[in-house]
């Protein structure tokens, strides 16, 4: 999410918008709007419930905003939580004690990223997401939706009419991922990865229980296990040499002779809750070995630049942007076939594969791992669709005429 509000500040038509980014107390990105110029402020926006910081942060955003706006401004918030604040805080200002007129309170935009109710969600705070949406949609001028299939859950769960929530579907920066084949060597070497040997499969993503970081690791031990010669499973260490590289086996056998040359390694990009848990159960699955944890990595495009084939176990994501990333990447994916996924991932640039199997995702990554030509080739049909629909400046465009619509609604109503 702070990835896609980067862009929408960083591709701003400057000439037309006057941006102020407004943010919980987060030290990187603070960093990076001063870094660019960006005018920022902060204010008390936390996950979860906490009655008294919420408070604080109404009054706050009341107070930047709501309190100087003069019927031009536009607040955007993004993520389930900075919409409810902006909402409660425009509430405020509408009631008895407030300043503004009605033609003067500031427009609101919220954006979507994800399904509005997770399944890791206790119940209760499931039904207290359904209330709450049900009761403030009214408080909202637009909302944009990362994909189709969230905008459907959305008005499930809300109860908004249709013509209010527009699609525009994430984007990056696809320059940015132009790195020369150099850069994911040297990183490849830096992880102690073999630069020619090693086939790598990878993945960009919190270590978070929706993630399905589990399923990855799944799928990696059996595609280790299929590769592995049954008859030789015994002695295999007998057919490695001193530095632990696969040497010469008997041609006879050619699973053994595809084991030799076909070095599956798993290199997972990020960090979070579930890091431990996720070492133990490589070390459980007996991969742990093959498997890189980077910990989070602000040099995401080198990362990429050292993978072979790019996969996601996720069936709760909207869009994310590590798949769409990789795709600018050139990179082949493996996703699971759920809505949000098969709305991005098609099948002349991706494997779409049943959710929460991970003989299906291995089944797969050994498709991709085997045939050079077919990795090579999906990895240009990703870049190429990725280029042509998914950018940041298309993302931003579409967002600004958005912006330019519910402005001059706005127009036409205070002339009345």
């Amino acid at each position: 999410m702070k990835e896609h509000v980067r862009y929408l500040l960083r591709y701003a038509d400057k000439n037309e918008f006057n941006e102020t980014l407004i943010t919980y107390p987060d030290e990187e990105l603070t960093r990076w709007a001063r870094s660019n110029q960006i005018r920022y402020l902060e204010a008390p926006i936390l996950d979860g419930l906490r009655p008294l910081m919420d408070a604080k942060a109404i009054l706050a955003v009341r107070r930047h905003v709501i309190g100087f706006c003069k019927g031009r401004a536009i607040l955007h918030a993004h993520g389930a939580k900075a919409a409810l604040i902006a909402r409660l805080a425009r509430i405020v200002n509408s009631s008895p004690l407030g300043t503004l007129r009605s033609h003067h309170k500031p427009i609101i935009v919220y954006t979507i990223h994800g399904q509005p109710l997770r399944s890791h969600l206790t119940p209760s705070v499931r039904a207290a997401i359904t209330f709450a949406e049900r009761v403030l949609w009214r408080h909202c001028d637009a909302f944009i939706a990362v994909s189709e299939h969230i905008k459907a859950k959305f008005i499930q769960v809300s109860g908004v009419p249709d013509e209010k929530v527009v699609v525009i579907p994430n984007g990056v920066d696809i320059g940015r991922f132009e790195v020369r084949a150099e850069e994911g060597v040297a990183f490849r070497l830096e992880s102690g990865l073999d630069p020619l040997a090693d086939k790598v499969i990878g993945s960009v993503s919190r270590f978070v229980p929706e993630k399905r970081l589990d399923l990855v690791l799944e799928a990696f031990a059996h595609l280790r296990r299929s590769l592995e010669p049954t008859s030789t499973r015994s002695d295999a260490k007998a057919h490695l040499d001193a530095r632990g590289t696969p040497a010469a086996t008997p041609a006879s056998t050619p699973l053994t002779r595809s084991y030799a040359i076909r070095r599956p390694k798993l290199l997972l990009v990020g960090d979070g809750p579930l890091r431990k848990s996720l070492e133990k159960l490589a070390e459980t699955l007996g991969v742990r070995q093959d498997v890189v944890f980077t910990g989070t990595r602000s040099d995401v495009p080198r990362t990429l630049a050292a993978m072979d084939v790019f996969v996601l176990a996720s069936t709760e994501d909207g869009a994310p942007l590590a798949l769409i990333e990789a795709m600018a990447a050139g990179k082949a994916v493996v996703v699971p076939n759920t809505a949000s996924f098969a709305e991005v991932v098609k099948p002349p640039h991706g494997f779409l594969v049943r959710p929460q199997d991970p003989k299906a995702l291995a089944s797969a990554l050994a498709r991709i791992l085997n045939d050079d030509s077919m990795r090579e080739r999906l990895g240009k049909r990703a870049r190429a669709y990725a280029a042509e629909h998914l950018s940041a400046l298309q993302m931003t465009k579409k967002t600004e005429e958005l912006y330019r619509e519910l402005l001059a609604r706005r127009s036409s109503l205070r002339r009345w």
